[in-house]
């Protein structure tokens, strides 16, 4: 936990999470989110930061959806809210 996960990346995982439920109708359970902000920060350690970047959150593409004809829509939506 010696890494920060700034605001933005908190709210992108919150803002992912709502879209989950609302457009894929697939929602994000908790446990997934604590993984996915786990994995975030392990992404930055492992880069030498001491902060989530938002490169880092493009890693959610890949655990973010249920059914792989969600993986597309997923990444949509992160490369939408990242830019």
């Amino acid at each position: 936990d010696a890494v920060e996960m700034p605001r933005d990346a908190r709210v992108l995982l919150r803002d992912l999470r709502t879209f989950s439920r609302d457009s894929l109708d697939a929602p994000l359970s908790d446990r997934r989110l604590a993984r996915a902000a786990r994995l975030l920060r392990l992404s930055a350690a492992s880069h030498g930061r001491a902060r989530v970047d938002p490169l880092d959150c493009l890693l959610l593409q890949h655990v973010a959806w249920r059914l792989p004809e969600q993986r597309g829509a997923v990444r949509e939506w992160l490369w939408d809210h990242l830019a």
